[in-house]
């Protein structure tokens, strides 16, 4: 029966969290949790990013909740932990663009290059449905229907490609790959 106890503080961190931290010389930081390991947090707040070592820390409110410091120590190097797994073996990094081009063609298509078969899915499924209106559109003859349906397209195509160029920077700025070789004349 203890263990009902346990599930009820909720302990996994994420940027929606609002973090109290009461540090050892009885000072508070407050803010938006932004990401943290063993050593260190960080948090977002107005006046910024501020990073407080662990060491420093005595208590901590989640969201107006007391959170153990066993279950926030805890959670802190589960984060680091499954970061190092995600270095270990990383995402796809194909040139950005290259994803942006391919998105410009079917939106969703570079974020598939990318191996975010979410991104890619929930993209498709709406780039098929414009499709499909403007092949009907078109059979019909019905230029009102079909002329928005275009222009509503290639506003789709254009934020699919954004989107998509945005991860692959992202993920090589994180990885210290060469951001866009496409710029430098070759293939990454």
């Amino acid at each position: 029966m203890s263990w009902l106890l346990g599930l009820s503080v909720a302990c996994a961190l994420s940027g929606n969290d609002v973090l109290q931290l009461t540090l050892l010389d009885g000072s508070e930081v407050e803010g938006f949790f932004h990401h943290g390991d063993e050593a260190e947090v960080t948090l977002t707040s107005a006046a910024g990013p501020v990073t407080v070592p662990v060491v420093l820390v005595s208590s901590v409110l989640q969201n107006g909740e007391l959170l153990p410091m066993h279950l926030f120590y805890s959670e802190l190097v589960e984060m680091k932990v499954q970061h190092d797994l995600w270095l270990a073996a990383p995402p796809p990094m194909p040139a950005p663009g290259l994803v942006f081009s391919s998105s410009l063609l079917w939106a969703g298509s570079g974020h598939a290059m990318l191996g975010d078969w979410k991104g890619f899915a929930e993209y498709s499924v709406i780039e098929t449905v414009l499709i499909g209106g403007m092949l009907w559109a078109a059979s019909e003859q019905n230029i009102q229907f079909l002329i928005p349906l275009v222009g509503l397209d290639a506003i789709f195509k254009g934020r699919a490609a954004r989107d998509s160029h945005r991860i692959a920077l992202r993920r090589r700025t994180r990885f210290q790959v060469d951001p866009d070789p496409l710029t430098l004349g070759g293939l990454p």
